[in-house]
């Protein structure tokens, strides 16, 4: 992930630089969303690497049985990185579900269990 990359999803997350162009500015939300975007980034930069290891090359030829298991094991693990995105979706759903139905309270410093009455 280049420099580059950081400052446009930082951009992304505020909704632009500020009027004065000298940056950006994140509130707890858009922080949390410039997180977001950077693990993401981070997963699927993992997983590209592990599809690179999924097949051999076309001039391998034979491959071992040990080299077959590498490959589907590359291929298991891009998945599983992948996956985790939709894990976190459904979390974060979750949470907002629990949150509307009052069981938790959100606020700057996190999330907390309502005390029931």
């Amino acid at each position: 992930m280049t420099k580059e990359d950081i400052i446009r999803m930082a951009e992304e997350a505020s909704g632009g630089r500020q009027p004065d162009g000298w940056g950006v500015m994140l509130d707890h939300q858009q922080l949390e969303r410039f997180a977001a975007l950077i693990a993401a980034a981070e997963r699927e930069a993992c997983a590209k690497l592990c599809d690179a290891e999924c097949n051999p090359a076309p001039n391998e030829g034979h491959v071992s049985s040990y080299q077959a298991g590498c490959y589907i094991t590359a291929e298991f693990l891009a998945a599983a990185i992948r996956a985790r995105e939709q894990e976190k979706r459904e979390q974060t759903s979750l949470q907002r579900q629990l949150i509307d139905a009052g069981a938790l309270e959100a606020n700057p410093a996190g999330l907390k269990a309502r005390k029931q009455k």
